[in-house]
């Protein structure tokens, strides 16, 4: 369109050039004819000199109208140049030009501001001329330089200056022929976008190593917000709203904290009563506390009523069934009640069977293990793998034993025993191989001496002197009733009589002695028997306390040892399953309270996610608003890139318009060249036509008139055409100035093009790594919903393994409820050392024993226990 117009103007000039040229050339034509011709033309041509001359004036005054019509449009341009110029200084980056020797042809007021900021340049016109160099940034005079990259083919080079990172874009700039005329860089400050990203790094790393902590269940956060500078104060604004937000957070969950550790406290000390006021919270934190004292509330009530029933199983009171009128665990608790009750009794009933039995020396007798389960049964059938111990020897000793008795040495105890069965055993034997050798001498003597005894005793007294005979007849009488006590003690004792004594009366000497010694045998024999008797009883009464205390010596003293061992045996393996079970049962409360603890803690903690997960949705909405703001700013830069084109050509018309208004310049000063020699032939001719006019006398008086007039004309013309020479030169420096404004203004536009698609491509980079940085923290958000979810996921197994620890705990106390029916000394009293946990309860009151029934202890734990169940 401008190419046209100055096709137009070109065509307006040159035609009323061209009028004029002929006009002054028949004009001059004209008047030369009019002085060198005949006398009859000379008023002919002098008028048409004279017309043509008008006709001169006249095209010469509009094509001065016109030429000023084309000043206009030339300042015009002049004034446009100035615009783009101004545009150059709005770019808010730096911007400078420089020639094929590196110094300045161009600086825009960014740039300018920097180097007279650093000192380096009084303002941009004094830097025109100088190296750019001067500006002194860390690639100056080095290869590095961004011009020698350039020319390297590298258009883009990073560097630092006055203490920023920044980025040059560098280009040549080319004219129309191809020629090099320049440089035109472009600098970028990165100093703000790479210390945002730094300070980015070390803020969420601190809020990621925050959020880690929480996951963990550790409130000691570092809400710190690391310094910043100019570049990077909104950033630290934004993340100390990030961190006042979690000190909000861990305010929340301490105060839930410490009311959850005063409950537990409370519940551990056994003040169930106690309860924490939920309004000092909100939200869901208020909600956990309520949902809390509620758990409290609806466990208080069955915890007293077992606690009380417990209290009566310790007390061995009548305990009626109960009536379970609870729901969930708590009837399922009640219903495990029952059942101890149950087993409990039915243990006692069998119990007592068994010790009427042992009482009544019936050894066969055994307790039903079909109506026990479990830990119940082991105990049953413990008992009478006992008696079934004691039993198979005893029976075996007593049966051979009645042998003896009748005489009959003919078996001995041959089944093979361990311990102090087999102790005994072998002094059953031990008691048949004497009386196989007392046997044995009784042979002999009634082979040496009494074989005939019977037959002596018919014998009538063969002398007077005959002493042998009443001698034998003596011996036959005394080893008869000697005989007869015998087998009267051996009865009695077959009899389980030993308290029967021979009588000696009647026996003379060593058969009295005899008598006598058989008493103290069977004396000797009946006090440990009756000590082994006494401890076995107490044994089956569930005293495992009983010892023989007595004084024996030899193998009595051997069987009072196996018998203190054996019980001792006993009494440390019963103890060992009380502790064992007290042991397990602490235990499992331990592990109860501990899952309980971390159920809770699992719930705080899936709160305090969704209370990050919320703040986490929040920071990916301004990411993805930033994400929306790059985009925009990458729209504006196209937008920006697409005008610079448009101006860029109009810059390029620009030039064309003013080498038309240049060519046009010269056009119009030869035909005022032309105009001026006019003026000086018609001022010429009018001289002539004066000196003909003064020739002719009076009748030239009127030519004279009209060639002083043409004269005149023809003065003012040649001083008009000097004026509109010296406007014409004036205009033709300027616009020859205009034009090499302009050149230069559409290099700069050339540069401009490429710094704004290089920004363009940047923008277009944030804009991406907006996006993606968008994606990835809602990727995070997701990722705390599955830790939450897996947290909550924690929280009921927590909770199963506090029921299945509470079960555990039951069925250990139990065992140890069993174990405890037997007294086993000072050492069953003591109370089994505590978990360093528990070690600070209050121990309940000791329960008085009454001594008319066995003692039963279901439970030597601190009242305080039961607070947490």
């Amino acid at each position: 369109m401008k190419k046209e117009n100055i096709r137009q103007n070109k065509r307006k000039i040159a035609l009323p050039l061209l009028v004029a040229y002929i006009l002054a050339f028949c004009a001059g034509l004209f008047g030369a004819c009019a002085i060198t011709g005949p006398q009859s033309s000379k008023i002919i041509f002098g008028v048409l000199f004279f017309v043509f001359f008008i006709a001169l004036l006249i095209t010469v005054t509009l094509t001065v109208r016109k030429t000023n019509n084309i000043f206009k449009s030339v300042k015009k341009l002049l004034d446009d140049g100035k615009y783009y110029k101004a545009v150059l200084d709005c770019i808010p980056f730096p911007v400078h030009a420089v020639d094929n020797n590196m110094k300045w042809k161009f600086v825009n007021k960014a740039f300018e501001k920097s180097l007279v900021k650093s000192g380096k340049i009084a303002d941009r016109k004094s830097a025109y001329g100088m190296v750019c160099s001067t500006a002194g940034a860390n690639i100056c005079n080095n290869e590095k330089c961004g011009i020698k990259q350039l020319q390297k083919g590298v258009h883009e080079s990073y560097f630092e200056w006055s203490g920023n990172k920044c980025r040059l874009n560098a280009a040549a700039i080319v004219g129309e022929n191809g020629e090099k005329l320049g440089y035109v860089e472009t600098v970028t400050n990165l100093t703000k976008l790479i210390e945002n990203e730094e300070y980015y790094k070390k803020a969420i790393a601190n809020l990621m190593s925050n959020l880690e902590k929480l996951s963990r269940g550790d409130l000691d956060l570092d809400l710190s917000v690391p310094e910043a500078n100019s570049n990077t104060q909104e950033s630290r604004e934004t993340f100390v709203m990030i961190n006042e937000s979690l000190g909000r957070v861990k305010e929340s969950l301490e105060l839930l904290t410490n009311d959850a550790a005063y409950l537990r406290a409370a519940a551990v000390e056994g003040r169930l009563d106690t309860r924490v006021d939920a309004s000092g919270h909100s939200g869901v934190y208020q909600k956990i506390i309520s949902g809390i004292d509620d758990t409290l509330e609806a466990i208080v009530k069955p915890v007293k009523f077992t606690t009380e029933y417990i209290l009566k199983l310790a007390n061995g009171e009548d305990l009626e069934e109960i009536e379970n009128t609870y729901s969930g665990d708590y009837a399922v608790l009640m219903n495990s009640l029952n059942s101890v009750r149950e087993s409990l009794y039915t243990l006692l009933d069998e119990s007592i069977k068994l010790l009427e039995a042992g009482r009544e020396g019936n050894l066969t007798a055994r307790a039903d293990t079909s109506k026990f389960k479990g830990g119940y049964a082991k105990v049953i059938a413990g008992i009478n793998g006992m008696f079934e111990a004691f039993a198979t020897p005893l029976n075996e000793a007593n049966e051979i034993l009645a042998l003896m008795a009748n005489n009959d040495f003919t078996r001995g105890m041959d089944k093979d025993y361990n311990g102090e069965f087999g102790k005994l055993a072998e002094s059953v034997n031990k008691l048949r191989e004497t009386f196989l050798i007392i046997e044995e001498l009784l042979i002999e003597i009634s082979n040496g001496d009494l074989s005939q005894l019977e037959e002596i005793m018919k014998m009538p007294k063969r002398s007077e002197n005959d002493r042998l005979r009443p001698a034998f007849i003596e011996m036959m009488k005394s080893v008869k009733q000697l005989v007869d006590e015998a087998n009267m003690l051996a009865e009695s004792a077959a009899n389980g009589k030993l308290s029967v004594r021979g009588n000696a009366a009647g026996l003379k000497g060593e058969y009295g002695e005899v008598v006598a010694h058989i008493n103290r045998m069977i004396e000797a024999v009946e006090k440990p028997f009756n000590d082994l008797v006494f401890v076995l009883e107490k044994w089956t009464e569930g005293d495992l306390t009983a010892e023989i205390d007595k004084e024996y010596i030899g193998d009595y003293l051997r069987i009072k040892n196996a018998v203190n061992t054996t019980g001792e045996k006993f009494r440390q393996m019963l103890n060992s399953i009380n502790e064992a079970a007290s042991q397990v049962a602490s235990g499992s409360k331990e592990i109860a309270s501990g899952s309980q603890n971390l159920s809770r803690g699992t719930t705080e903690q899936a709160s305090s996610i969704e209370e990050l997960t919320a703040a986490i949705s929040e920071i990916a909405e301004q990411t993805k608003n930033n994400a929306k703001n790059a985009e925009n700013a990458k729209s504006l830069s196209l937008e920006v890139q697409k005008e610079a084109i448009e101006g860029n050509e109009k810059m390029k018309s620009m030039q064309e318009a003013m080498r038309g208004i240049s060519d046009s310049s010269a056009n119009i000063a030869k035909i005022i060249k032309v105009i001026d020699d006019i003026a000086f032939q018609t001022n010429i001719l009018s001289l002539n036509a004066a000196v003909e006019a003064a020739r002719a006398g009076q009748a030239g008086k009127g030519f004279a008139v009209v060639a002083q007039e043409v004269r005149t004309l023809a003065s003012r013309s040649a001083t008009a055409a000097k004026e509109t020479t010296q406007l014409i030169e004036d205009s033709s420096k300027r616009v020859e100035i205009g034009a090499k404004i302009v050149d230069e203004t559409a290099a700069e536009f050339e540069k401009i093009m490429q710094s704004i698609e290089k920004t363009t491509k940047l923008v277009g980079e944030i804009s991406e790594a907006s996006a993606k940085q968008a994606t990835g923290i809602t990727q995070i958000d997701k990722g705390i919903e599955q830790v939450s979810t897996v947290v909550q996921t924690n929280s009921a197994t927590a909770e199963e393994s506090a029921a299945a620890s509470e079960q555990l705990s039951a069925q250990a106390q139990a065992l140890r409820d069993m174990v405890s029916q037997f007294k086993l000394g000072k050492s069953s009293e003591e109370p089994v050392e505590k978990s360093n946990v528990k070690a600070e309860r209050n121990a309940a009151p000791a329960i008085q024993e009454k001594e008319t029934q066995p003692k039963i202890v279901l439970d030597d734990k601190p009242q305080g226990d039961y607070g947490k169940y």
